[in-house]
């Protein structure tokens, strides 16, 4: 939702599960904001990647999905920014492999945390 705050943004957001089946919800009036109900990895084509600036990953947590979307990206050459959720997760599990996750991650990165 905040990266549609400026309606000259396009924004298209993932999932694999439709979480806001209500058709009539606010959210749905954003019409900057693409929703797919689907596979973030099988539309990640080299026209999609290279028009983006900004993608924000917030799934699963387990560093596994968020590793295969990474390396996706960079070999459709994606230059942009990427916003990672939750490195630092509450849940023990999701934290160990999300700090492991960003550890293998070699390129400049940094930790934005709000308190």
């Amino acid at each position: 939702m905040s990266l549609s705050h400026n309606s000259s943004n396009k924004v298209i957001s993932y999932n694999i599960v439709d979480q806001i089946p209500d058709k009539s919800h606010m959210i749905y009036k954003k019409l900057n904001i693409d929703f797919r109900i689907k596979n973030v990895l099988n539309d990640l084509n080299r026209d999609l990647v290279q028009k983006a600036k900004i993608v924000m990953i917030d799934i699963d947590h387990f560093g596994k999905i968020e590793g295969l979307i990474l390396n996706k990206l960079y070999q459709q050459g994606f230059s942009g920014i990427i916003l990672l959720d939750d490195i630092h997760h509450p849940q023990p599990r999701e934290n160990f492999f999300m700090e492991n996750f960003w550890k293998n991650i070699n390129i400049k990165k940094y930790i934005l945390t709000c308190a």
